[in-house]
């Protein structure tokens, strides 16, 4: 995972997190400015992250070793290992 946000972007979504937390009087946070405050947090990470960090993240997370585990009890390797080509047929 490359970064591809520039420090100036991870600045300004830095910034517009606080403002988004910062508005209103109310101690709850509104569904809106939740997903808002989310996406430029994400931002921030994706800036900061390192390659090696997304990777990592990745290969150990259990979802991925979820679905490899279904595949090698469904046979999944087993049968693409033995044929070429698999066709899906509509029927």
């Amino acid at each position: 995972m490359v970064s591809t946000v520039s420090k100036d972007e991870a600045l300004k979504n830095a910034s517009n997190i606080v403002a988004l937390l910062s508005q209103g009087s109310d101690p709850l946070i509104s569904e809106d400015v939740r997903v808002e405050a989310l996406q430029a947090a994400h931002l921030v990470v994706r800036a900061l992250e390192k390659p090696e960090d997304g990777l990592i993240k990745f290969a150990f997370s259990p979802v991925t070793w979820m679905a490899v585990r279904v595949c090698a009890q469904l046979n999944v390797f087993d049968i693409i290992t033995k044929n070429e080509t698999i066709s899906i047929r509509a029927d």
